[in-house]
Protein backbone atom coordinates (compact mmCIF):
# COMPACT_ATOMS: atom_id res chain seq x y z
CA UNK A 1 0.00 0.00 0.00
CA UNK A 2 1.42 3.75 -0.82
CA UNK A 3 0.03 5.93 1.09
CA UNK A 4 0.08 10.19 0.69
CA UNK A 5 -1.65 12.81 2.48
CA UNK A 6 -3.77 12.93 -0.73
CA UNK A 7 -4.44 9.57 -1.98
CA UNK A 8 -4.48 5.47 -0.63
CA UNK A 9 -3.19 3.32 -3.14
CA UNK A 10 -4.30 -0.71 -2.87
CA UNK A 11 -2.37 -2.97 -4.18
CA UNK A 12 -4.83 -6.01 -5.98
CA UNK A 13 -2.90 -9.00 -6.58
CA UNK A 14 -1.63 -9.49 -10.29
CA UNK A 15 -3.00 -6.60 -11.73
CA UNK A 16 -0.52 -4.45 -12.40
CA UNK A 17 0.07 -3.02 -9.06
CA UNK A 18 3.76 -3.08 -9.18
CA UNK A 19 3.69 -1.03 -11.89
CA UNK A 20 1.30 1.25 -11.25
CA UNK A 21 3.05 1.78 -7.60
CA UNK A 22 6.45 2.48 -8.85
CA UNK A 23 4.68 5.62 -11.34
CA UNK A 24 2.31 6.85 -8.10
CA UNK A 25 5.71 6.89 -6.15
CA UNK A 26 7.51 8.94 -8.39
CA UNK A 27 4.90 11.01 -8.65
CA UNK A 28 4.83 11.98 -5.13
CA UNK A 29 8.76 12.56 -4.67
CA UNK A 30 9.45 11.84 -0.82
CA UNK A 31 6.34 12.67 0.23
CA UNK A 32 4.82 8.80 0.48
CA UNK A 33 5.15 5.94 2.33
CA UNK A 34 5.24 2.33 1.36
CA UNK A 35 3.62 -0.71 3.97
CA UNK A 36 3.77 -3.75 3.02
CA UNK A 37 1.72 -5.20 -0.14
CA UNK A 38 -1.82 -6.19 -0.71
CA UNK A 39 -2.84 -4.96 2.73
CA UNK A 40 -6.67 -4.24 3.55
CA UNK A 41 -7.58 -0.26 4.84
CA UNK A 42 -8.28 -1.47 8.38
CA UNK A 43 -4.58 -3.49 8.84
CA UNK A 44 -3.32 -0.21 8.52
CA UNK A 45 -2.85 2.19 12.05
CA UNK A 46 -5.01 5.00 11.82
CA UNK A 47 -2.03 6.69 12.75
CA UNK A 48 -0.23 6.02 9.29
CA UNK A 49 -3.08 5.44 7.30
CA UNK A 50 -4.51 9.28 8.05
CA UNK A 51 -7.75 10.10 7.49
CA UNK A 52 -9.43 7.59 5.17
CA UNK A 53 -12.38 8.95 4.29
CA UNK A 54 -10.34 12.40 2.98
CA UNK A 55 -8.06 10.72 0.71
CA UNK A 56 -8.47 9.03 -2.77
CA UNK A 57 -8.21 5.57 -2.90
CA UNK A 58 -6.88 4.04 -5.84
CA UNK A 59 -6.29 0.62 -7.42
CA UNK A 60 -6.57 -1.43 -9.84
CA UNK A 61 -8.73 -4.24 -11.93
CA UNK A 62 -7.91 -7.21 -14.60
CA UNK A 63 -9.79 -8.47 -17.36
CA UNK A 64 -10.20 -12.06 -14.99
CA UNK A 65 -9.38 -14.56 -17.93
CA UNK A 66 -5.87 -12.68 -18.21
CA UNK A 67 -5.69 -12.43 -14.50
CA UNK A 68 -5.89 -16.41 -13.95
CA UNK A 69 -3.42 -17.13 -16.63
CA UNK A 70 -1.44 -15.04 -14.66
CA UNK A 71 -1.78 -16.05 -11.36
CA UNK A 72 -1.07 -19.54 -12.24
CA UNK A 73 1.91 -18.28 -14.25
CA UNK A 74 3.31 -16.50 -11.64
CA UNK A 75 3.40 -19.84 -9.44
CA UNK A 76 4.93 -21.81 -12.11
CA UNK A 77 7.83 -19.49 -11.36
CA UNK A 78 7.35 -20.95 -7.44
CA UNK A 79 6.21 -17.88 -6.88
CA UNK A 80 3.46 -16.05 -5.07
CA UNK A 81 0.89 -17.09 -1.87
CA UNK A 82 -1.49 -19.14 -3.41
CA UNK A 83 1.81 -21.71 -5.08
CA UNK A 84 3.28 -21.49 -1.60
CA UNK A 85 0.37 -22.35 0.19
CA UNK A 86 -0.37 -25.11 -2.11
CA UNK A 87 2.89 -27.00 -2.76
CA UNK A 88 4.42 -26.96 1.17
CA UNK A 89 5.65 -30.33 0.85
CA UNK A 90 6.67 -29.93 5.00
CA UNK A 91 10.49 -29.23 4.83
CA UNK A 92 11.52 -26.46 7.13
CA UNK A 93 14.13 -23.82 5.74
CA UNK A 94 14.30 -20.29 6.22
CA UNK A 95 12.87 -19.49 3.29
CA UNK A 96 10.20 -21.41 3.71
CA UNK A 97 9.09 -20.61 7.20
CA UNK A 98 6.19 -18.29 6.14
CA UNK A 99 4.88 -21.26 3.58
CA UNK A 100 5.09 -23.29 7.19
CA UNK A 101 2.93 -21.28 9.09
CA UNK A 102 0.45 -21.54 6.67
CA UNK A 103 -0.23 -25.23 6.96
CA UNK A 104 0.14 -25.77 10.74
CA UNK A 105 -3.64 -25.93 11.33
CA UNK A 106 -4.16 -27.84 7.53
CA UNK A 107 -3.46 -31.10 7.36
CA UNK A 108 -2.01 -31.19 3.46
CA UNK A 109 -2.87 -34.20 1.67
CA UNK A 110 0.57 -35.61 0.26
CA UNK A 111 -0.94 -37.05 -2.94
CA UNK A 112 -2.62 -33.10 -3.47
CA UNK A 113 0.56 -31.47 -2.92
CA UNK A 114 2.04 -33.55 -6.09
CA UNK A 115 -0.88 -33.07 -8.08
CA UNK A 116 -0.62 -29.06 -7.24
CA UNK A 117 3.38 -29.09 -8.18
CA UNK A 118 2.72 -30.86 -11.32
CA UNK A 119 0.37 -28.18 -12.50
CA UNK A 120 2.55 -25.98 -11.66
CA UNK A 121 5.50 -27.41 -13.82
CA UNK A 122 5.08 -25.56 -17.13
CA UNK A 123 3.76 -22.48 -17.51
CA UNK A 124 3.12 -23.41 -21.39
CA UNK A 125 1.16 -25.91 -20.59
CA UNK A 126 -2.87 -25.32 -21.65
CA UNK A 127 -3.99 -28.57 -20.02
CA UNK A 128 -2.24 -27.93 -16.71
CA UNK A 129 -3.95 -24.40 -16.44
CA UNK A 130 -7.28 -25.89 -17.66
CA UNK A 131 -7.15 -28.76 -14.42
CA UNK A 132 -5.15 -25.33 -12.48
CA UNK A 133 -8.72 -23.12 -13.03
CA UNK A 134 -11.36 -26.14 -12.23
CA UNK A 135 -9.70 -27.33 -9.24
CA UNK A 136 -9.37 -23.25 -7.84
CA UNK A 137 -12.82 -22.48 -8.94
CA UNK A 138 -14.97 -25.56 -9.05
CA UNK A 139 -14.01 -27.90 -6.78
CA UNK A 140 -14.17 -27.89 -3.11
CA UNK A 141 -12.34 -30.58 -2.00
CA UNK A 142 -9.19 -29.36 -2.57
CA UNK A 143 -8.26 -26.52 -0.39
CA UNK A 144 -6.15 -23.46 -1.43
CA UNK A 145 -4.53 -22.11 1.30
CA UNK A 146 -7.40 -19.06 1.84
CA UNK A 147 -10.63 -18.62 3.63
CA UNK A 148 -12.07 -18.29 -0.51
CA UNK A 149 -12.98 -21.91 -0.67
CA UNK A 150 -14.89 -21.77 2.87
CA UNK A 151 -16.43 -18.48 2.17
CA UNK A 152 -20.19 -18.83 0.87
CA UNK A 153 -19.15 -15.97 -1.94
CA UNK A 154 -17.38 -19.51 -3.22
CA UNK A 155 -20.37 -21.09 -4.51
CA UNK A 156 -20.92 -18.12 -7.23
CA UNK A 157 -17.96 -15.95 -7.12
CA UNK A 158 -14.57 -16.20 -7.84
CA UNK A 159 -11.05 -15.87 -6.22
CA UNK A 160 -10.40 -12.53 -7.78
CA UNK A 161 -13.73 -11.38 -7.07
CA UNK A 162 -13.35 -12.37 -3.55
CA UNK A 163 -9.47 -10.88 -3.31
CA UNK A 164 -11.23 -7.72 -5.29
CA UNK A 165 -13.78 -7.32 -2.39
CA UNK A 166 -11.21 -8.35 0.59
CA UNK A 167 -9.50 -5.01 -0.38
CA UNK A 168 -11.89 -2.81 -1.66
CA UNK A 169 -14.81 -3.03 0.26
CA UNK A 170 -15.58 -1.86 4.36
CA UNK A 171 -16.99 -5.24 5.93
CA UNK A 172 -14.31 -7.73 4.22
CA UNK A 173 -17.07 -10.73 5.35
CA UNK A 174 -19.00 -12.21 2.41
CA UNK A 175 -20.63 -15.38 4.18
CA UNK A 176 -24.42 -13.63 4.44
CA UNK A 177 -24.03 -13.27 0.58
CA UNK A 178 -26.34 -16.21 -0.78
CA UNK A 179 -26.73 -15.11 -4.51
CA UNK A 180 -25.06 -12.85 -7.23
CA UNK A 181 -27.70 -10.30 -7.13
CA UNK A 182 -27.42 -9.30 -3.17
CA UNK A 183 -23.29 -9.61 -4.37
CA UNK A 184 -23.72 -6.82 -6.83
CA UNK A 185 -25.92 -4.93 -4.14
CA UNK A 186 -23.18 -5.48 -1.24
CA UNK A 187 -20.59 -3.96 -3.69
CA UNK A 188 -22.71 -1.07 -4.65
CA UNK A 189 -23.26 -0.45 -0.81
CA UNK A 190 -19.79 -1.27 0.48
CA UNK A 191 -16.73 -0.47 -2.01
CA UNK A 192 -14.89 2.77 -0.72
CA UNK A 193 -12.82 2.86 -3.93
CA UNK A 194 -12.76 6.38 -5.93
CA UNK A 195 -10.62 5.40 -9.13
CA UNK A 196 -9.52 2.12 -10.55
CA UNK A 197 -7.12 1.30 -13.24
CA UNK A 198 -7.43 -1.05 -15.84
CA UNK A 199 -4.50 -3.11 -16.43
CA UNK A 200 -4.52 -3.07 -19.67
CA UNK A 201 -4.48 0.58 -19.96
CA UNK A 202 -2.87 1.53 -16.70
CA UNK A 203 -0.88 5.26 -18.19
CA UNK A 204 -4.02 6.16 -20.36
CA UNK A 205 -5.79 5.78 -16.78
CA UNK A 206 -3.79 7.55 -15.21
CA UNK A 207 -3.42 10.35 -17.74
CA UNK A 208 -7.33 10.22 -17.31
CA UNK A 209 -7.09 11.44 -13.59
CA UNK A 210 -4.46 13.82 -13.95
CA UNK A 211 -6.40 16.72 -12.02
CA UNK A 212 -6.65 14.13 -9.38
CA UNK A 213 -3.29 13.67 -8.53
CA UNK A 214 -1.96 17.38 -9.01
CA UNK A 215 0.20 17.14 -11.75
CA UNK A 216 -0.24 18.51 -15.21
CA UNK A 217 -0.25 15.89 -17.87
CA UNK A 218 3.19 17.09 -19.18
CA UNK A 219 4.67 16.64 -16.03
CA UNK A 220 2.54 12.99 -15.59
CA UNK A 221 3.70 12.24 -19.50
CA UNK A 222 7.61 12.71 -18.62
CA UNK A 223 7.34 10.41 -15.55
CA UNK A 224 5.81 8.31 -17.29
CA UNK A 225 8.37 8.12 -20.17
CA UNK A 226 10.56 6.35 -17.52
CA UNK A 227 8.25 3.61 -17.02
CA UNK A 228 7.51 2.16 -20.48
CA UNK A 229 8.82 -1.62 -19.69
CA UNK A 230 6.30 -3.49 -17.37
CA UNK A 231 8.28 -6.36 -15.24
CA UNK A 232 7.13 -9.82 -16.79
CA UNK A 233 8.77 -12.39 -14.78
CA UNK A 234 6.76 -15.49 -16.02
CA UNK A 235 7.43 -17.66 -19.81
CA UNK A 236 3.46 -17.79 -20.49
CA UNK A 237 2.32 -17.15 -23.69
CA UNK A 238 1.28 -13.60 -23.32
CA UNK A 239 -2.03 -14.15 -25.89
CA UNK A 240 -4.21 -15.56 -22.36
CA UNK A 241 -6.35 -17.07 -24.87
CA UNK A 242 -5.11 -19.95 -26.02
CA UNK A 243 -4.77 -21.00 -22.42
CA UNK A 244 -8.26 -21.38 -22.50
CA UNK A 245 -11.19 -24.27 -23.99
CA UNK A 246 -14.60 -23.80 -24.23
CA UNK A 247 -15.50 -25.24 -20.93
CA UNK A 248 -12.69 -23.06 -18.84
CA UNK A 249 -14.04 -19.84 -20.94
CA UNK A 250 -17.44 -20.23 -19.36
CA UNK A 251 -15.92 -21.51 -15.93
CA UNK A 252 -14.51 -17.85 -15.69
CA UNK A 253 -17.61 -16.20 -17.36
CA UNK A 254 -19.77 -17.87 -14.72
CA UNK A 255 -17.86 -16.90 -11.31
CA UNK A 256 -16.44 -13.58 -12.30
CA UNK A 257 -19.36 -11.79 -13.83
CA UNK A 258 -19.28 -9.45 -11.30
CA UNK A 259 -15.89 -7.90 -12.51
CA UNK A 260 -16.98 -8.42 -16.24
CA UNK A 261 -20.09 -6.54 -16.10
CA UNK A 262 -18.68 -3.92 -13.93
CA UNK A 263 -15.70 -3.46 -15.48
CA UNK A 264 -16.88 -4.23 -19.67
CA UNK A 265 -14.57 -7.44 -19.83
CA UNK A 266 -14.89 -9.84 -22.57
CA UNK A 267 -13.03 -13.24 -23.29
CA UNK A 268 -11.94 -11.76 -26.79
Amino acid sequence: MLITDKIIYIELHKTGCTHTRRILADMSSSKYKIIGKHNTFDSISKERLGVFEDKVKIGNIRNPWDWYVSLWAFGCLKKGGLYSKVTYNGKFNFLSFNRMKNVLNRRLNLEDVKLWEKLYSDATNFENFNTWLNLVLNNSEYDIGESYKTNNLSKFGGLLTYRYLKLYTYRNQFNNINSYQELVQYDKSENFMDIIIKNETIHEDLLGIVDKLNLSKDQLNSILKNHQNRTNQSSRDRDYKKYYNDKSIALVENYEKLIINKYSYSFE
